[in-house]
This record gives structure tokens, sequence and C-alpha cells, in this order.
């Protein structure tokens, strides 16, 4: 998404094993946004 809402969006970020920042962005829309669940594999 290009423009951040005001409101609640969902912040996704992914770090090294070293706690290091590797990318980082965010998703929703218009109105409030929440993530329940995330998955991810190697």
């Amino acid at each position: 998404q290009a423009i951040k809402n005001d409101d609640n969006e969902v912040f996704i970020a992914k770090f090294s094993s070293t706690g290091e920042l590797k990318w980082s962005t965010y998703l929703g829309g218009q109105n409030d946004d929440h993530s329940s669940d995330i998955a991810g594999d190697s």
C-alpha cells in the first residue's frame, strides 16, 4: 500500500538470526485491519 492509514494496520517484519532487520512492510485499507495469524518457513 502506498499510503498508511491513521488507523490500525498490519505490520510485518523479518529479522535475521542475529536480530538484524531484513525487511518490513504494512498491510491495510481505509478501515481498521487486524492480523490473527502469520506463518512463515525457511
